[in-house]
């Protein structure tokens, strides 16, 4: 199976590679298959690279920060998944990275905004693909803003778990149900 590279250019211009099978329909004869068959093995094929392009490899050279880096994260239809902003990283061992200012976006099959993820401080772990920080964190969606200190993120699942002090709002109740949302009386409900 031939292989095409696809680059993309980071902050201070360093370079991150990613290795994707290329579509080469006229170097190989494919035999007849079934509709129901061919969409079974796109749809295998899709699943083996995206669990390919999951692991997230940060180029930020050993002991040497980088400022203001940005990391776009597709998957392998080449649609936006989600992206990291840092205002300073430092690969302080082969596995680690810590990062100040670190937002993280999420993004919806359509490009949508899904989640925003704020951290001070965090760590990220290359092996587990998972953020840690022990600072307040902030996620915001547009139905709820939760609030706490401590958080792991795992970047691979786009889910994560807030530690401790945890605040959440959540806005439009009535438009997420069918029910309308209770109104508040002055005497208790």
């Amino acid at each position: 199976m031939r292989r095409c590279l696809k680059f993309g250019v980071l902050a201070l211009g360093l370079i991150t590679m990613q290795l994707a099978p290329a579509e080469t329909p006229a170097t190989s004869p494919k035999p007849a298959k079934s509709e129901k068959s061919d969409k079974a093995d796109k749809a295998d094929k899709a699943a083996q690279l995206d669990n390919q392009a999951g692991k997230i490899n940060i180029a930020v050279p050993l002991n040497q920060p980088v400022k203001g880096l940005h990391l776009p994260f597709y998957d392998f239809m080449g649609r936006l998944k989600m992206q990291f902003d840092a205002e300073t990283a430092n690969r302080t061992t082969d596995n680690v990275v810590e990062m100040k200012a670190l937002k993280v976006e999420t993004f919806d099959d359509k490009g949508q905004r899904d989640m925003l993820v704020h951290f001070p401080t965090a760590t990220y772990d290359l092996s587990s693909s998972v953020i840690k920080s022990d600072d307040s964190v902030e996620v915001r969606r547009n139905d709820f803003v939760l609030t706490g200190v401590g958080m792991e993120f795992d970047s691979k699942k786009r889910a994560g778990r807030v530690l401790s002090k945890i605040r959440m709002e959540i806005f439009n109740r009535s438009a997420e149900t069918s029910e309308p949302s209770p109104t508040p009386t002055p005497n208790g409900p």
